[in-house]
């Protein structure tokens, strides 16, 4: 049995000398699949450049061995998907012979065995932590601090965790996506988690308006280059158009992130001009809301079926369905505008739609009733990061229309608002909220209801 990380020797020889002209030896490992290329022997000589990526440098013939009928291979630092069977075949002249090799039962190695820890002391430590949280009453400060760490704590063990990963078994480009991943999550949590609001000053208005950006955009930068580096590295079997395409793709990817970046420093460079400033706003806003479906795109283009005939269609799709992940019908309501005792409206909330400019998180979507289906009438966002349209519900006439109105809950805006919208026979709901119950937002205190500000 051998241990990761060490360095294994795959036997093959002859028991008589074997001239060196016209010998020709080839490692290969057989997967389920194809035959992979592990090392050649031409010419008198090794073919490192031959062997496939994930064997090149770690792989070598005994050289002063070969004329003595000795072709053994040495496999150093053996990983994981080392494990597996090798054929050696040996060409000389009209002579050939070949032998099998196979390599299994590996051992932790010290690196995995650490790996293995700190995967468990950081999953251990997010549980610990949730239940210090939400399941002993503390303080608003020991609260606070509690969830700094929760955040941060097991993201950057699981950062550590993928260094070692990458350092015992290799693979850099499963552990730089893996690394960054962990090592920016921390910007979409603080960006999401409900202590945004203790913050104060710069750095609330920081975490807002930069974070969960700075996060989808750097990340997004990391993943596609190590995507575009692998798939360079392994010259996918691509040609004519599908080629072309797909170098286009990741051209134009890479570039609406580049050009995101460049926004987000800009913002803090004040020396500059207004108009060098506005276009960049103008390409970022674009760069923002097309890439989702230009990623979806191009990974379904360059690793599943597509063909040119489909591109239009699957990016037209894309592009509708960039919504995704918004939660939609995460809060639901029937309205009877009229009070006539017949629903005439259905009220849809998806608290988690982001549209990054005018900045709103939250929409509100509202279907009239028709005789066969469904007729949106309208949507509806606010300029909140608060989570708006989670809740929803039809109140009785508050303004003396003879209509029923609606209100909509933003449980993370500030302490929690509550929107009020006026009914409408036509649309449902007027689109804007009503002024006078907006500038008195209702606050909320669910633990000490007597400190709520609710009108009584």
């Amino acid at each position: 049995m051998y241990l990761w990380s060490e360095d294994v020797t795959l036997s093959c020889s002859v028991d008589s000398h074997i001239p060196s002209k016209d010998l020709e030896i080839s490692w290969m490992k057989t997967d389920e699949d194809e035959d992979i290329v592990v090392l050649l022997y031409q010419n008198n000589k090794a073919l490192p450049e031959a062997s496939v990526e994930r064997y090149r440098d770690r792989v070598e013939f005994f050289t002063d061995e070969i004329p003595k009928g000795n072709f053994s291979l040495r496999l150093k630092s053996v990983r994981t998907e080392d494990k597996g069977v090798y054929m050696c075949q040996v060409f000389a002249g009209r002579l050939s012979a070949n032998t099998t090799a196979v390599l299994e039962q590996l051992g932790f190695s010290v690196l995995h065995i650490m790996v293995l820890i700190l995967c468990i002391f950081a999953s251990g430590s997010a549980l610990l932590l949730f239940c210090l949280i939400y399941c002993r009453s503390s303080t608003n400060d020991t609260v606070f601090r509690l969830q700094m760490f929760l955040i941060f704590c097991p993201n950057l063990i699981m950062f550590l965790t993928f260094v070692l990963w990458g350092v015992s078994e290799g693979s850099l480009s499963e552990s730089v996506s893996c690394c960054a991943l962990y090592f920016l999550r921390p910007l979409m949590l603080l960006w999401a988690a409900p202590c945004v609001n203790d913050f104060t000053g710069n750095i609330k208005t920081w975490i807002n308006n930069y974070s969960y950006e700075a996060e989808y955009v750097f990340f997004s930068a990391v993943i596609y280059s190590v995507l575009f580096k692998s798939a360079w590295d392994k010259s996918l079997n691509y040609a004519g158009f599908e080629g072309v395409m797909i170098i286009i793709l990741f051209v134009i990817v890479l570039l609406f992130i580049l050009i995101y970046i460049i926004f987000m420093l800009l913002r803090f460079i004040s020396v500059l001009s207004l108009w060098i400033i506005t276009i960049f706003r103008i390409l970022a806003r674009i760069s923002f809301d097309v890439l989702p479906s230009l990623q979806f795109i191009l990974l379904y283009f360059a690793f599943g079926s597509t063909r040119g005939g489909e591109f239009t269609f699957n990016y037209l799709y894309l592009y509708y369905i960039s919504s995704i992940g918004s939660y939609f019908g995460a809060s639901l309501s029937l309205l009877d505008v009229d009070s006539d005792g017949d629903s005439d409206f259905l009220l849809v909330g998806a608290p988690l739609f982001y549209q990054s400019q005018p900045r709103t998180e939250g929409r509100l979507y509202v279907y009239a009733f028709s005789e066969q289906n469904f007729q949106k009438m309208l949507n509806v966002s606010e300029s909140t990061t608060g989570r708006f349209a989670a809740s929803l519900a039809s109140l009785k006439d508050l303004n003396g229309d003879s209509l029923s109105d609606v209100a909509v809950g933003a449980p993370l805006e500030d302490e929690g608002v509550v929107y009020i919208y006026l009914g409408d026979r036509t649309l449902g709901i007027n689109p804007k909220h009503a002024p006078q119950v907006r500038v008195r937002c209702v606050s909320v205190y669910l633990r000490n209801p007597e400190e709520s500000n609710v009108p009584r």
